[in-house]
């Protein structure tokens, strides 16, 4: 696969992954969505108005005896805004790839493993999915291309529509990102740990830390900016590589200080 960092050229032919994921079937697949409600509600002891679970509520089995008129809690709100933004932010970043050329979804599952991995992560559901909306919202076009030998594979482009989109998010402040580490939430109550506790999950994080800033410092070594997208994309990697290094440093002050 041609590396993003590089020039901004169509990434090589790869066999294409056409059986997309199913969806998960309901625990309760025979009952209508009032009845699942009803259900589970009498289930955890709450007597509310039979409500329709749509989306996210619906694979939750959200019912709180403490909602709101509109049958929400905030945590729910927040929840959806959060999870909104994160699929608002990954169709843009699938569009940003999809205008360095035509790619199928598994050719863009590797980009998410490789050359975009450091500042955002996706499952091939999530890419399969995104892609299907992006091609339903006229964004982008698939096309089917026979195989040699091989199966035909699903090739998508972004389209003049999917173009505009993405210059808008460029040009549109920066989403708000809600940092979640559980590991730091590991170190906050790690007093609660003996030492040889505490010293192996540091030594886990340094482990992973290391070998994740190796990584990022082949590709580093192996990338060519040739033009200014190439270069700012290399700028992005550096970033990685610089928090991977702070991290690095983090973890000697804290091992010197619980020493």
């Amino acid at each position: 696969m041609t590396a993003t960092f590089g020039s901004e050229t169509r990434p090589s032919p790869s066999q294409e992954l056409h059986s997309a994921p199913s969806s998960k079937s309901s625990s309760m697949p025979f009952l209508s969505q009032s009845d699942r409600y009803r259900r589970t509600a009498a289930g955890r002891g709450h007597n509310h108005p039979a409500r329709p679970l749509t989306g996210v509520e619906d694979r939750l089995d959200v019912v709180a005896p403490d909602a709101g008129e509109d049958g929400k809690q905030p945590w729910l709100t927040n929840l959806l805004g959060d999870l909104s933004t994160r699929g608002m932010v990954l169709s843009r970043i699938i569009l940003g790839l999809l205008a360095l050329g035509p790619m199928t979804g598994y050719d863009l599952k590797r980009h998410f493993d490789s050359t975009v991995g450091h500042f955002w992560s996706a499952d091939k559901a999530q890419i399969y999915r995104t892609l299907a909306q992006l091609v339903a919202d006229r964004c982008a076009e698939v096309e089917t291309v026979a195989g040699s030998g091989a199966p035909d594979r699903q090739v998508h482009r972004i389209t003049a529509a999917g173009r505009a989109a993405l210059a808008e998010w460029l040009a549109s402040a920066p989403e708000r990102h809600v940092e979640r580490d559980p590991f730091l939430a590991r170190v906050f109550f790690g007093g609660d740990l003996d030492d040889d506790g505490l010293r192996s999950l540091l030594a886990r994080r340094r482990e992973a830390t290391e070998a994740k800033l190796e990584r990022f410092e082949r590709m580093r070594a192996e990338a060519e900016a040739s033009d200014r997208g190439a270069r700012l994309r290399l700028a992005t990697l550096d970033n990685g590589i610089a928090h991977l290094r702070t991290e690095l440093a983090w973890l000697d002050a804290v091992e010197e200080e619980v020493a």
